[in-house]
């Protein structure tokens, strides 16, 4: 008798369990439809998009966890997951009536999900105005340093009607006529705008000097590369530390912004000295300043600043016919475990290879070729160095390789 008292109370407490739980799922429904659905839905700005999800801890806990996926008139939710990590993919329709997708990475940590990622993906380019204005200017960065001029004008044009910082716009506008090759603009809007601003002026004068050696005017480039470190010294010079604020001011706090603050812009001239003597003949003060670079870019942890400056020293060295220190420093960049940079090291690669030519370690310097061939395999210069080698030294069977590299 007692069993079957048990097993009935079981069963009872399994059917409140079921009802609890079919309970919970349609609450959460009707609350994401009522509550959540029509604010998303209404939000044309990233940062409110991105807040009601990552802030509706019932989402991924009662309505997605039974299911796999679920979609409204107007709006989908779907789950892929695996190993504890999944991305949800809301396709909102907003009431502009366009359409977006709103990816939203989540990772598994005990028993909790927390979002790590939210990312709005505008479809058009005419639906980038969705996007939140400090996305648009990284969106703007990204299409000039891939060349794509038309795309970054039109960001900088959305852009232009969110901001009423008129000195951030003419350094955005700047970049954008550097990079369509109208250097004579940008150098003007950019010479107007270190008028007007104080804090700044360091990283206008690297953009000045950076328009400069995009023209192959490395005396230019040189003048305002060097004005850098006098403007460094007399903002250091707490007597005449000037005060005002950043052209970014206001921006969220990034990578991208700290690459503009003072430390960092010196680093970074630094480095484009190396570059811009270097590239003029001057091999001695190429080398001085890239020692200079890496020492800055060593006191703020700029690993981008350090390797790039590493390998100029390297191309200095090699420059000045110092070839035991140039295989050493290039041998440098490889070893360097904290640049992922394959350019750089496939470019180092090359050069030990040319060095190990010149003192006829011609084993180790078809290793080299090969190996620099294999990290960039489209790169000509490589192709052809390793098959002029090949045919140079003439070993039996080098024809034949040196055929399968052209």
């Amino acid at each position: 008798m007692e069993d079957n008292k048990i097993k009935t109370y079981g069963v009872e407490l399994v059917l409140m369990g079921v009802v609890a739980f079919f309970a919970i799922i349609s609450l959460t429904i009707i609350t994401y439809k009522i509550f959540i659905k029509e604010r998303v839905k209404n939000s044309e700005e990233y940062s409110t998009a991105t807040y009601f999800v990552v802030n509706s801890q019932t989402l991924k806990d009662h309505l997605l966890s039974p299911m796999q996926s679920m979609s409204f008139d107007d709006l989908m939710v779907s789950e892929r997951e695996t190993h504890g990590i999944c991305e949800i993919t809301f396709h909102l329709t907003l009431k502009n009536k366009l359409t977006e997708t709103l990816k939203v990475g989540m990772v598994k940590i005990a028993d909790f999900w927390v979002v790590y990622e939210a990312v709005l993906s505008p479809k058009m380019p005419s639906e980038y105005y969705l996007v939140s204005t400090y996305q648009k200017i990284l969106g703007l960065l990204e299409r000039l340093d891939f060349q794509d001029h038309k795309t970054a004008m039109l960001y900088f044009e959305l852009i232009k009607k969110e901001t009423r910082n008129p000195n951030l716009l003419d350094y955005l506008n700047a970049r954008v006529n550097a990079i369509a090759g109208n250097s004579t603009h940008s150098d003007q809007l950019l010479r107007d705008l270190g008028d007007r601003i104080k804090y700044s002026k360091l990283a206008v004068l690297l953009e000045r000097g950076m328009v400069f050696y995009d023209s192959e005017d490395y005396k230019k480039a040189i003048e305002h590369f060097e004005a850098i470190k006098k403007e460094y010294d007399d903002y250091k010079d707490k007597t005449k530390k000037q005060t005002g604020k950043s052209i970014f001011a206001g921006l969220p706090k990034d990578p991208f912004i700290a690459t503009f603050a003072h430390d960092n812009v010196l680093a970074e001239s630094y480095k484009m000295l190396s570059e811009s003597y270097r590239k003029s003949g001057r091999f001695d003060k190429g080398l001085e300043y890239a020692e200079l670079a890496i020492e800055q870019a060593n006191k703020i942890s700029s690993k981008v600043t350090r390797s790039a400056a590493m390998l100029v020293k390297a191309y200095s060295l090699f420059d000045l016919n110092r070839y035991k220190e140039a295989d050493e420093a290039f041998k440098d960049v490889i070893n360097d475990v904290g640049n992922p940079n394959l350019t750089q090291k496939s470019w180092a690669w090359y050069h030990r290879a040319i060095i190990a030519s010149a003192f006829r370690r011609h084993e180790d310097a078809l290793d080299y070729y090969e190996t620099a061939v294999s990290l960039d395999p489209f790169n000509h210069t490589f192709r052809k160095g390793i098959i002029e080698y090949l045919i140079e030294r003439n070993y039996v069977g080098d024809l034949e390789v040196a055929l399968g590299f052209s």
